[in-house]
């Protein structure tokens, strides 16, 4: 996930998104995540992966899950103001 962060998305932002559960992420410290919940994760995390950017050869993609339009929508917006935020920067 530190490429995703990179591209302007947060650590929290992302456990949201990937779990799709915001109360589980506040406190999945706590909890015993099961074989199930890992499969769903990496599940969200393939869906909402930029598609100009390769998956990790060493790691086997599992099939997309699907993800709510509000939440890829979301997405695209903190994406695309990151870009925006990085240009400014270069051009400084």
């Amino acid at each position: 996930m530190a490429v995703l962060q990179q591209r302007g998305l947060s650590q929290t932002f992302l456990n949201d998104v990937t779990r799709g559960d915001r109360a589980w992420t506040r406190d999945y410290r706590t909890r015993d995540p099961r074989v199930g919940t890992f499969d769903a994760v990496f599940a969200r995390l393939s869906a909402i992966w930029p598609k100009d950017l390769a998956w990790p050869e060493d790691i086997p993609r599992p099939p997309p899950s699907e993800v709510e339009p509000e939440v890829m929508a979301e997405i695209a917006d903190r994406l695309t103001k990151s870009a925006s935020s990085n240009m400014e920067h270069d051009n400084g």
